[in-house]
């Protein structure tokens, strides 16, 4: 795990010379950037197709998320099925069976009938042209005479020669409107190079005036319309009579497959003639609206061209993008659409009233005919139902659009969202909370793009965008991990167990504060030792010995950490804090005497309990003092402790020691009580010489918080404090007599100590020169 961390810093260092999650964030969202505007170029086709997988990935989803809407009812399919093809036989059918379908469904009261297939041979069910026209000439020789076989021969022969089923087709077409047949493009060049101009030419007139010619902007030019170098047309006799065509290719399959969109309108264009053509769907629903095929207009502000329908109201523009591509508005999956077999109909078992003012597509359902599309919503649905869908989409005006600032948008949303991501992701600490926050905006982003966008028909290319966001919050999280949120979990765990919470917090957020060095600040150092520990520890089993000595040192901690202090280390059974640092504290004087109190408090309650086990219980020296100090990380670059130095803290450590000899549980300097204020209740103990230290020093006993301090004890404090006056004034049987009214108050260490010090004094020969001081021969 360390050679991957390693390694990771390593491609971080080199490839990612700016650090800050902000900075990554954006090079992220730029990469993504990158990636999309080298799809719309198409170059490199690998980029290409991976971002288009992945748009068309979600938007398999987002059609899935969508659910199913309501397909339109002036829509229905007349099926070639199954039923149909045992009927009237193998396809294709005799065309006077085509003939009869248009004059069903007219006479139920179709508007519109558009043919998903293409007539491009003569029907040879009835034999080739050349033998019928051999028969015709031959018919009148067949005499008249009432025998009955050559009566019924000569009724075969008139049968034989009745009108050719593409020319009753041809008729029918003639005298009907509304109804559009179907051809096929060459997309391909090479599909188209093996036929010659004139075949191209021929093919191109025959679908060219098949009704209004397209409206022509500039010298025959259709800007931004895709290319076609070919048609298969239907045969002359259909083409002629037919009132209006349309093409039927699908559009290209998309990178997963998916016929995700259509080409609505394409220019063939030969040396001779360059001309507009128009889709199938497209087509149907203008004939079905307008009765007129659709027309070509020129956009004003993009200047390419734009697909219109003429109806009344105003021009229908179809939404269709740079390319010519219109984006299919799926319904569902297959069979959103009413279908009825083409025999049912012809039969006229299905009632009329559903074909009413309907448009009519007819194609193949059956699967043996390989008409089948992969969609959104399935994996073989019959082309005639994406045509359906595209004119659908057309009559209920019910588009799935892009507009055309939309890429811009969406380039400016990934640059947004990566720089916010930049700015928050660095206060967001833990994974757990991280991922959380990943699930429920990528879940939110998506989950609005479907219910406010995409179902309003606008499709939003959020893909990118939301892997976007799963790369940077993978991605800047690795980087905190790697050089900011590791440091600092090590941090936190190398100070959690010396510093109290708020106190750990401040220093995570400011983590200068423990830079490796010193600096000069006031602070209170707090020191303590449990009496006889040593040698009693000479006679104590160590697994005995740590469980006691852990007893005692963890209320000790607690009382330090609740208060605010810094546990500095742990020296055998004495232990040494400070407080005022890391964390600059006013009142650390105050907070250090507090801590103290409750150190005696927790000691005295562990001290009932183990007396009642019939266990050795342990008396608690704590020494105080407040000063000026060096703080700060002392040692090594390697190996450092975040300490306090300097003839401050030894006094701290000398009046811990010096607690024994004045019979005190606390000892605390002048300045610490000065210091503390009215917020505690002490009294006054004398002034002391300590080793090492020449100048002698004022020591107090802090008593209680004066909160909680009863008022005899108040008064007890004071006139204790009176007491060690007079001894220092030099009237020591005053002072003695003091202390013995004291004593029969609050019998303690301190005022038999001072009874004892005071005998001491009127029996030794006087001093010189008397100036109260109490004099330490040792630590």
């Amino acid at each position: 795990m360390r050679a991957i961390w390693k390694f990771i810093r390593l491609i971080f260092g080199t490839f990612y010379p700016f650090r800050g999650p902000r900075t990554l964030s954006l090079w992220i969202a730029g990469v993504f950037a990158g990636a999309v505007f080298l799809s719309w170029r198409g170059d490199p086709p690998f980029v290409a197709r991976s971002v288009d997988a992945i748009e068309e990935e979600f938007l398999r989803l987002k059609f899935n998320v969508r659910g199913y809407q309501p397909a339109s009812s002036e829509v229905v399919i007349a099926a070639i099925d199954e039923l149909s093809l045992e009927r009237f036989g193998q396809w294709p059918w005799d065309r006077r069976v085509i003939a009869q379908l248009i004059e069903t469904l007219k006479s139920y009261g179709a508007r519109t009938i558009a043919f998903d297939m293409v007539f491009s041979e003569d029907d040879r069910s009835q034999g080739s042209p050349g033998f019928r026209r051999a028969v015709e000439e031959l018919l009148p020789l067949v005499p008249e005479n009432g025998d009955s076989a050559r009566t019924a021969k000569k009724r075969r022969v008139e049968a034989a020669v009745r009108p050719l089923s593409d020319e009753v087709l041809a008729q029918v077409l003639a005298k009907t409107d509304g109804v559009v047949l179907g051809y096929f493009l060459l997309t391909d060049l090479v599909e188209a190079k093996n036929l010659s101009a004139n075949v191209i030419e021929d093919g191109i007139a025959r679908v060219k005036w098949s009704g209004p010619p397209a409206q022509r902007d500039g010298a025959d030019e259709w800007p931004g319309l895709p290319r076609a170098f070919g048609v298969v047309p239907p045969i002359r006799e259909l083409a002629s009579d037919a009132k209006q065509l349309g093409f039927f290719n699908a559009a290209p399959s998309s990178v997963l497959g998916m016929t995700i969109h259509a080409i609505l309108a394409r220019v063939v264009e030969t040396a001779k003639t360059k001309v507009p053509l128009f889709h199938l769907a497209a087509t149907a629903a203008s004939v079905h609206l307008t009765g007129e095929r659709p027309s070509l207009k020129r956009d004003a502000a993009t200047g390419r061209s734009i697909i219109a329908l003429d109806t009344k109201d105003a021009p229908l523009i179809l939404p269709t993008d740079f390319n010519g591509e219109f984006y299919i508005n799926y319904r569902g999956p297959r069979g959103m659409y009413k279908y009825f077999g083409a025999s049912s109909i012809i039969d006229g078992t299905v009632p009329r009233a559903r074909f009413k003012d309907k448009l009519v597509l007819v194609g193949v359902s059956t699967a043996g005919l390989f008409d089948r599309k992969v969609t959104p919503y399935a994996e073989d649905c019959p082309g005639v139902e994406i045509n359906a869908t595209i004119a659908d989409n057309i009559l209920t005006r019910q588009f799935l659009q892009r507009p055309p600032k939309l890429p811009v948008i969406e380039l400016a949303v990934a640059g947004g969202i990566g720089l916010v991501l930049g700015f928050l992701l660095p206060f967001v600490r833990r994974a757990s909370v991280l991922f959380a926050l990943l699930f429920v905006l990528l879940g939110g982003l998506f989950f609005a793009d479907v219910t406010v966008l995409f179902s309003k028909g606008v499709w939003v290319k959020s893909g990118m965008i939301l892997l976007q966001v799963a790369t940077t919050f993978v991605l800047v999280y690795s980087l905190l991990y790697f050089t900011h949120f590791r440091k600092e979990r090590e941090t936190r765990h190398a100070f959690q167990h010396y510093l109290a919470k708020p106190i750990l917090e401040v220093i995570m957020k400011d983590p200068s504060k423990l830079a490796l060095g010193g600096e000069r600040r006031e602070v209170t150092v707090l020191f303590t030792d449990i009496r006889g520990f040593t040698s009693f520890s000479e006679t104590c089993e160590a697994t005995r010995l740590g469980a006691i000595l852990n007893e005692y040192l963890t209320p000790m901690t607690n009382a330090v950490f609740k208060n605010g202090g810094t546990l500095d280390k742990y020296i055998g059974d004495a232990m040494m804090a400070f407080f005022g640092a890391p964390v600059e504290q006013s009142d650390h004087a105050r907070r250090a005497c507090q801590a103290a109190i409750e150190i005696q408090e927790a000691v005295k309650t562990l001290e009932t309990v183990r007396v009642g086990k019939g266990e050795p219980a342990f008396k608690i020296g704590v020494g105080l003092n407040s000063g000026v100090v060096s703080l700060g990380n002392m040692g090594s670059q390697h190996l450092f402790n975040y300490t306090v130095l300097g003839d401050e803290v030894n006094l701290g450590s000398r009046l811990e020691g010096t607690t024994k000899y004045f019979g005190a549980a606390i000892l605390a300097s002048g300045r610490t009580v000065r210091a503390a204020g009215d917020a505690i209740v002490s009294r006054f103990l004398g002034r002391v010489r300590v080793v090492g230290r020449e100048e002698p020093i004022e020591v107090f006993e802090p008593l209680a918080m004066r909160t909680e301090a009863a008022p005899a004890l108040v008064a007890y404090a004071e006139r204790f404090g009176a007491a060690v006056e007079l001894y220092q004034a030099a009237r020591v049987a005053d002072a003695k007599a003091a202390f013995e009214v004291l004593v029969t108050e609050r019998a303690d260490d301190a005022t038999r100590i001072w009874i004892a010090r005071c005998d001491a004094a009127l029996t030794a020969p006087s001093p010189e020169e008397w100036d109260g001081v109490i004099r330490m021969a040792g630590k």
